[in-house]
């Protein structure tokens, strides 16, 4: 939902435990696992959170790296290629 990478999601849910919810993610530790309640991630937002996002739906959708349109050949050889036979000791 928020479009951040799990890294940035966990540094930012441990900056709010540490800052006593002055700074980052609105977590709560439960034991031994953190949780995001939705409420308070919604209040931080100011907002219902809704899916899909307004803005994933209106944004145009484009290639970054667009595909090739022919395979590229390369000029490496294998072993049949080379005429070598095959290992003395299998078949």
């Amino acid at each position: 939902m928020l479009r951040i990478g799990r890294t940035a999601a966990y540094s930012l849910t441990r900056r709010y435990i540490d800052t006593d919810g002055a700074d980052g993610i609105p977590a709560q530790k439960i034991g031994r696992q953190v949780r995001v309640p939705r409420y308070k991630l919604e209040e931080a937002l100011g907002g219902p959170i809704t899916w899909p996002l307004a803005s994933a739906t209106t944004a145009p959708v484009t290639q970054i790296h667009p595909r090739p349109t022919q395979r590229r050949r390369t000029n490496r050889t294998t072993a049949r290629d080379a005429g070598q036979t095959s290992l003395p000791f299998g078949a």
